[in-house]
């Protein structure tokens, strides 16, 4: 195991909540970052995805622009055919899941100095 404790104020974090409606099985997918997220960010989060998911996915997105704008996301996607995606409304955090999480965890978070592990 490897400590390690972060100098920064902020942390970036992309996510996923998955949904297997067969199994009935949950699951979350993160990683954090100790700058600001970009379109290859988002897509090497999509490539850790579709290893760890079989199937379709349908991918339930905001309007971020890193999502949307970003050419190398939009031709991952045209590469990777069994990601659908699905975009919310501009503003819409009532319809999005995900966004229960991060409100979830910026309350858990906030004042706490933040750890990580890492299995070595």
């Amino acid at each position: 195991m490897h400590y390690h404790s972060l100098q920064r104020d902020k942390i970036s974090t992309i996510g996923a909540l998955s949904v297997s409606p067969k199994r009935k099985h949950l699951a979350l997918y993160l990683q954090f970052h100790q700058r600001n997220l970009n379109g290859l960010d988002v897509k090497a989060f999509l490539g850790e995805l579709l290893k760890h998911l079989r199937g379709a996915i349908i991918l339930l997105w905001d309007r971020s622009p890193i999502h949307i704008k970003r050419k190398e996301v939009s031709e991952f996607l045209r590469q990777h055919p069994r990601i659908h995606v699905e975009e919310f409304p501009a503003y819409a955090p009532e319809l999005n899941p995900d966004a229960y999480i991060w409100n979830q965890t910026d309350r858990a978070l906030s004042n706490t100095a933040l750890r990580i592990w890492k299995n070595c």
